[in-house]
């Protein structure tokens, strides 16, 4: 009975942090954008109205945010191209969508993956070299 009680305790933890990240609002901004908190600045990721967060390091570059969408593959396309200009690059591998954007001095790489019900959406952001 400890073991199953144990479980419980830590799957309710779980959720609790996945929702806690998921309620995060994720104003959009332009990847070089930056907002001072104190003495350290934030990167800016553009994600989508319905995005649920799952992870997200955007206190320097490179920075990435991985969210979940009801979005297809098209409107993820459209979002980005209008948030990064035309990808550099477009293709479709190993079922997912690769984006490739040239921004403000910054590569930024849109992968979306086909999930169950939803699309798992990664964006990386590096410095060009």
């Amino acid at each position: 009975m400890k073991k199953i009680t144990t479980l419980t305790a830590l799957s309710l933890l779980c959720f609790g942090i996945n929702t806690a990240i998921a309620e995060q609002s994720q104003p959009l901004a332009t990847p070089s954008d930056s907002e001072q908190v104190g003495s350290e600045s934030t990167i800016n990721i553009p994600v989508l109205d319905d995005a649920h967060i799952f992870s997200q390091f955007n206190d320097e570059l490179p920075a990435m945010v991985t969210y979940f969408t009801k979005s297809d593959f098209d409107q993820v396309r459209q979002f980005y191209s209008e948030q990064f200009g035309a990808p550099s690059s477009d293709r479709i591998q190993y079922g997912r969508l690769e984006l490739h954007f040239d921004h403000l001095g910054n590569d930024v790489r849109v992968i979306v993956d086909e999930q169950q019900s939803h699309h798992e959406v990664d964006v990386i952001m590096v410095v060009k070299q």
